[in-house]
């Protein structure tokens, strides 16, 4: 029975040696980068040509190399000799490198996959609002200009008797023609008589272009003046209408001095008047600037 407690004994002290040991395989802790850890230098003894066994070092869980011991400085230089690096049994399970981490590369996005059966609904396109079309515009209707409304005549009503023969004249000569003209003149006036057969001459050519030309006696209502007066006409071969000057002719024809000349519009209005006697050629100037 004792011996069996002794076998016993030693056995256990055995194993625990053993799992309890520095150099036991299950005590290297897993290094992701393992590195060889160089033996120390064992001490030579000069005087021994014996070298030691060499002990097993021990490996620690740090990952850093364990700095190899100085060599003692000696008078004679002593060779040292480089240790064979420990190896390292490997266990059952392996120590393996920490894995790399893989580059993250996008992967490209895959349209979806339609599966049969389930046909996604499509999106419903945006349906363009319509412009407005443009109304045109309407041209605007152009405004007739009106016509001037004819102020009233300058000329009142009148109703004069010719001496030589052309009857009664009224206000409704002015409308048979453009422009009238009536010269006012008497028998004592040198200067309307050395005038009347230039009147005569403009009424001849100007006729064409819308001139007429009456003339009032201006003294006829005095006695014998009638007489003389056609002598004068008849002896210088003037043929125009020659109208007593009565009170309603004189109204319409007033004259301060002799000669006095008017000209007429076709609405009985005035539009110049000359009391000077005039040449020819001045009466042609005057002529043609009213009539254009």
């Amino acid at each position: 029975m004792r011996n069996k407690l002794t076998a016993l004994t030693c056995l256990m002290l055995v194993c625990f040696v053993v799992l309890t040991g520095c150099a036991h395989p299950w005590r290297i802790a897993p290094n992701p980068n393992p590195t060889s850890v160089p033996e120390p230098t064992a001490d030579i003894d000069v005087n021994n040509d014996t070298v030691p066994p060499e002990e097993t070092p021990e490996i620690t869980e740090s990952a850093e190399p364990t700095e190899p011991p100085a060599t003692e400085a000696t008078g004679t230089e002593v060779p040292s000799e480089t240790p064979e690096e420990a190896t390292v049994e490997p266990t059952g399970t392996e120590t393996e490198p920490p894995a790399e981490t893989p580059e993250v590369t996008e992967a490209p996005t895959e349209a979806p996959t339609v599966v049969p059966g389930n046909t996604p609904t499509p999106t419903p396109a945006a349906t363009p609002t319509p412009k407005p079309t443009a109304t045109p515009t309407a041209a605007p209707t152009p405004t007739p200009t009106p016509a001037p409304t004819p102020r009233p005549a300058d000329i009142p009503p009148f109703a004069g008797q010719t001496i030589n023969g052309h009857g009664t004249i009224t206000n409704s000569i002015f409308s048979t023609c453009r422009v009238t003209m009536v010269n006012v003149w008497a028998t004592t006036c040198a200067p309307c008589i050395q005038e009347m057969p230039h009147i005569q001459t403009l009424a001849n050519n100007f006729a064409s272009r819308g001139l007429k030309v009456i003339s009032v006696l201006g003294d006829s209502e005095q006695p014998g003046m009638i007489q003389q007066g056609l002598s004068i006409i008849n002896g210088i071969g003037f043929t125009l209408p020659v109208m007593r000057n009565k009170p309603d002719v004189a109204a319409a024809f007033p004259a301060g001095a002799y000669p006095m000349t008017y000209f007429i519009d076709s609405n009985g209005n005035i539009l110049r008047v000359e009391s000077t006697s005039h040449t020819y050629d001045q009466w042609v100037s005057i002529v043609n600037g009213l009539l254009g």
